[in-house]
């Protein structure tokens, strides 16, 4: 919806936000957004992918590494 020289914009995949920009920016924004979402999904699921892989073959190793992961997000 614009609304004068301003646009109000939602983004939702995995994520929802909402955008209130001049509309000259909005193109902008909403690639950098874009792709600094996919980079932090392709973060988190490589985080779980080797966490997985973790957990199947090296259950001690992973318990150990894990810790400091679970005291950073606590």
């Amino acid at each position: 919806m614009i609304v004068g020289d301003w646009l109000y914009f939602i983004y939702s995949s995995d994520h929802f936000f909402i955008f209130l920009l001049p509309s000259s920016l909005h193109l902008l924004h909403l690639v950098f957004v874009h792709l600094l979402l996919l980079f932090l999904d392709l973060v988190l699921y490589s985080i779980v992918i080797l966490h997985l892989h973790c957990l199947l073959y090296l259950p001690s190793v992973c318990i150990i590494l894990s810790i400091p992961l679970l005291v950073a997000f606590c």
